[in-house]
């Protein structure tokens, strides 16, 4: 038993070196981080840019290249209000011209606008993407379509997009500027899907399992119904069939919002009311058919 607690503390300690790298390597997401060709390490820890950009301790790593060279990771999102500028591979796979983002770019706070200069005021995120898909908003779209705000958010007055509230982080979109230079494209991230919604489709699944194998004991097992029994089946018959139905519609990505559904088929992105009707008449009728009325 002694032998067995040292090689368990043994082990941990083999394991730390890899677990204190994991941790440092997830600083911040793969989206929010920026490399860094030239950097160079203060005496307060800190990693002063070739731009006079300054990041404390937490707010970058390094690692080494093959041919044993440095790359400086760093956070800036971290380090003060950012935006995004969105890779080169996404505008080339979206067939847009891309040009380098503008020195100036219009800021508003509140109802109040002002020009400022973007490397100044902002802290960039370059080459970012999004962490599952995105989608641009109409080709031509100016700056007078949208607000840039302060804190590196935009906010679109005039939109009413599903997939995003009025106001959107700067981790949940990158700014696209065209070649001519006089709008900017916006790429807006699908959202992640919270834990809640991944779970959701797993417990159809388990539920109508278990409801088959209720109809299946009912209809194998009692020689003769009552009204309570009839009742069961036919329960656990609409049930099934919401489930499976609700599974599918879920598995083939059809809903876009599944929270949407707790407002019980109010929604259009969720199974419409005329269908769950017509899963309750196919219940009811296939419990007719198996108790014989």
């Amino acid at each position: 038993m002694e032998t067995n607690i040292h090689v368990f503390f043994a082990c941990l300690l083999l394991l730390a070196p890899s677990l204190v790298s994991s941790r440092v390597l997830r600083l911040c997401d793969k989206n929010l981080r920026t490399k860094v060709t030239d950097g160079t390490v203060q005496r307060d820890g800190s990693l002063l840019t070739i731009n006079g950009t300054v990041f404390p301790v937490g707010t970058y790593w390094h690692e080494r290249t093959s041919l044993d060279e440095i790359i400086w990771w760093t956070c800036p999102c971290m380090v003060g209000d950012c935006i995004r500028l969105c890779m080169r591979d996404v505008a080339a796979i979206a067939h847009l011209p891309m040009a380098p983002l503008p020195s100036h770019v219009p800021v508003w706070e509140g109802d109040v606008k002002k020009t400022v200069s973007v490397t100044q005021y902002f802290k960039v995120v370059h080459e970012a993407a999004c962490t599952i898909e995105g989608f641009f908003w109409d080709d031509g779209l100016t700056t007078s379509d949208f607000r840039i705000q302060k804190d590196g958010s935009i906010y679109s007055p005039s939109k009413n997009d599903p997939f995003t509230s009025k106001y959107t982080k700067a981790k949940s979109y990158c700014l696209m500027p065209h070649e001519n230079r006089r709008h900017l494209n916006v790429l807006l991230c699908d959202p992640i899907l919270d834990w809640e919604v991944i779970v959701f489709p797993l417990f159809f699944v388990v539920s109508a399992v278990f409801l088959l194998l209720t109809v299946l004991a009912y209809v194998f097992t009692q020689n003769h119904y009552s009204v309570f029994d009839r009742s069961v089946v036919c329960f656990s018959c609409t049930l099934l069939l919401a489930y499976i139905g609700l599974t599918v519609k879920v598995l083939s990505a059809e809903a876009s919002y599944i929270t949407a559904c707790k407002t019980m088929g109010k929604n259009s992105n969720c199974m419409p009311r005329n269908l769950c009707f017509i899963i309750c008449i196919l219940g009811i009728n296939r419990t007719r058919y198996i108790g014989g009325i």
